[in-house]
């Protein structure tokens, strides 16, 4: 009788072990199956038309050129200037590539070997996207990938991985490259891989050497985290994580990588706005002259839309004379000097954020105050200072709450305003300075306990700027 029972047993063992295996490939079929047709109905979703992909929108800085060539000044809504893949130094494209992407020359936009080990140790050893899928996203798909839903952020991975295809039918893997590197936001007014060289090391992006490059590279991963401005200690370890990639890649040996590690970051920062170089009066009657030349029909673009100075990167000539002019800048500077010394004489004893002349024209104080506080905000000193207070408490409530900081510290203001006033946040909303969702994050933030740790920092924070800005 147990002898029958037990092959009975194992009968009903055998069977439910059957429909098991049956059901996890039909679950495994399924899921090929759903994801084929998800990316079928993709393709015919908003995706970028073959006209964006061979021309996309990379708002390029206009450049303004002397008699002899030399450049004058930029127009731009970002300070962005393309260069070509030859304009590139070697050893930064081999630092990219052993970093980002290290069989970027044999995949057609995406990496299935990187992608099966992503899948496997759930991004422990490196993640799955290609340089291709990155310029994508940059081009194509900016911020989608913030999303907490996983349904978002699968749909937004497939979607890259449909751009990326396209791009290896448009572009050479040389153009990529040149394409992502001008792309890339470098932070600091450093739009693309030109303007990256210039205002971090005030070279050329030819000009760059091997552990330069590799902090460049390194600030791929996340421009703000490795901020050699900022964090020099973690840009230098994040350079060094680059060089090992390098030579891990055979592009350097044991030795260069033990020389290159060792080298200071070597900064040499130089900022660029609108007004540097020669000549910024005429450059700005010029851009206006320009402006009304475009608009006139025969200059207009074939689509019938009118070229923007700030961001369709133009080449204007003009007959300024370099010499000359640098001349003309030195007398005015001279003269000036003159003028300077009759002004302090004037306010001498006086503060000119606080005198008042009791003219109906004059700026009020709490205007020309909110001005102070507003440059005050943007210098190095005191980035310097709100770094060492505020970033790690910033960090954890961003993490929580999805709030993002910005450098002049409003939310700061606002919140602690809000605390204390009360209808502040509300007022915003009303006005339309701020929208209901950056509201509703503002009041989450309030709930949380390291908001307190936040307003004790703040305090600190304040205490020592005024401290160390009072100083003659």
């Amino acid at each position: 009788m147990r002898k029958l029972i037990d092959q009975l047993l194992s009968g009903y063992r055998t069977i439910h072990e059957r429909n098991l295996v049956r059901n996890l490939w039909r679950l495994l079929f399924g899921a090929i199956a759903a994801v084929f047709l998800l990316f079928v109905a993709l393709m015919f979703t908003n995706l970028p038309s073959v006209a964006e992909l061979e021309n996309p929108r990379t708002n390029t800085a206009s450049q303004v050129f002397a008699e002899n060539g030399d450049l004058l000044g930029k127009y731009y809504a970002e300070n962005r200037v393309s260069v070509t893949y030859a304009e590139l130094p070697k050893h930064l494209v081999e630092a990219l590539i052993a970093t980002e992407d290290v069989r970027y020359y044999q995949h057609c936009g995406i990496d299935f070997r990187g992608l099966a080990r992503a899948i496997a140790f759930a991004g422990k050893r490196g993640g799955a996207s290609t340089i291709t899928q990155q310029l994508a996203k940059l081009l194509f798909t900016e911020g989608g990938e913030g999303s907490k839903n996983i349904v978002q952020r699968v749909i937004q991975k497939m979607r890259e991985w449909i751009i990326a295809v396209r791009l290896e039918r448009k572009y050479t893997k040389e153009e990529i490259i040149a394409l992502y590197l001008n792309r890339y936001d470098f932070i600091n007014n450093a739009k693309g891989i030109r303007a990256a060289a210039e205002i971090y090391f005030s070279k050329s992006p030819k000009e760059l050497s091997v552990p330069e490059s590799a902090m460049l590279v390194g600030m791929l991963k996340n421009a703000s985290l490795y901020n050699p401005r900022r964090f020099v200690e973690r840009t230098t370890q994040r350079r060094e994580v680059v060089l090992d990639q390098m030579r891990r890649a055979g592009f350097i040996n044991k030795e260069e990588y033990n020389e290159y590690r060792s080298t200071p970051l070597g900064l040499q920062m130089s900022s660029q706005t609108h007004i540097d170089g020669l000549a910024p009066y005429f450059r700005m009657v010029l851009a206006e002259k320009i402006k009304a030349i475009l608009s006139q029909p025969e200059y207009q673009k074939s689509d019938g839309s009118t070229y923007d100075i700030y961001r369709d990167g133009l080449r204007i000539h003009t007959t300024i004379n370099p010499r000359m002019q640098q001349h003309a800048e030195a007398a005015m500077a001279e003269h000036m000097k003159k003028l300077q010394r009759a002004f302090f004489k004037h306010w001498k004893g006086k503060d000119p954020w606080k005198y008042e002349y009791g003219s109906d024209t004059e700026v009020p104080i709490d205007r020309r105050m909110a001005a102070l506080e507003k440059d005050m905000r943007a210098s190095d000193r005191y980035q310097s200072l709100r770094a060492k207070y505020l970033d790690e408490i910033m960090t954890a409530l961003s993490e929580e709450t999805g709030l993002t900081f910005n450098a002049d510290d409003r939310e700061i203001d606002r919140m602690i305003r809000e605390e204390k006033d009360g209808n502040v946040i509300q007022q915003l909303v009303k006005d339309g300075l701020i929208s209901s969702s950056l509201a509703n994050k503002y009041k989450r933030t309030m709930k949380r306990g390291k908001f307190a740790i936040l307003k004790k920092q703040w305090l600190a924070l304040q205490a020592e700027v005024d401290r160390v800005f009072s100083k003659p």
